[in-house]
């Protein structure tokens, strides 16, 4: 069963196979969106913003291959995964369908077991992506603190004019580590910037209450 109620959108225009896939999927605890064309495919992809698709792509009017590639060209529905579920064989048709961003092919008749263990695959590896994702910004903002608090330990300790080396910042820094300063984000800065600092020339002509400190 999900942890959380994960939202598929179920898209064919034979309505027996929507309400079969429906009932196979709410019984392991998904919310059921569905659609019988793509055009209104479309729009419940937009206003909903489901966590998995399920197109067909033989469909009257727009096939599933449109529907793809419009999704995958819109800012708010082109990272939702979509998998194509389709009775046609042809080895073009399966390229085709990944060239236009689908994640895998299903082929009709399928059993049950096989499309429950595709849909939680390609679930879990959106959510994955989803908490990297929140990760790595959480770090840019660590990195971010980090450099505001190392500018404020290098223009309230240094105790001469000349330019800082590499070796005095790193010195400096371990020394005022955990003093007045969070030592996982000093930590966390000099570990990942290899270059600490350069000070230009300027710095030892600077008037008092004026020191440049540039960190790159």
């Amino acid at each position: 069963m999900p942890s959380r109620k994960t939202t598929i959108l179920v898209v064919d225009d034979t309505r027996l196979n929507v309400q079969i896939i429906k009932c196979d999927l709410e019984d392991e605890g998904y919310n059921i969106l569905s659609s019988e064309n793509g055009k209104d495919a479309l729009k419940i992809a937009e206003a909903e913003n489901p966590d998995l698709i399920l197109l067909d792509i033989m469909m009257p009017g727009m096939d599933g291959f449109e529907v793809c590639k419009i999704l995958k060209e819109k800012d708010n529905t082109k990272d939702i995964p979509i998998i194509f579920l389709t009775a046609r064989n042809e080895p073009e048709d399966v390229v085709k369908g990944f060239q236009l961003g689908a994640v895998d092919y299903l082929r009709k008749p399928f059993e049950v077991s096989e499309l429950l263990v595709r849909v939680k695959t390609h679930v879990r590896l959106k959510n994955l992506q989803h908490n990297l994702e929140d990760m790595v910004e959480e770090r840019a903002e660590e990195l971010v603190a980090a450099h505001e608090e190392l500018n404020k330990i290098l223009v309230s300790s240094r105790p001469y004019k000349k330019p800082w080396s590499v070796d005095d910042a790193i010195g400096l820094i371990k020394k005022e580590r955990g003093k007045h300063f969070d030592p996982r984000l000093v930590d966390l800065f000099i570990e990942n910037l290899p270059k600490i600092l350069e000070i230009k020339e300027k710095f030892a002509d600077s008037r008092e209450g004026e020191v440049d400190v540039t960190v790159e």
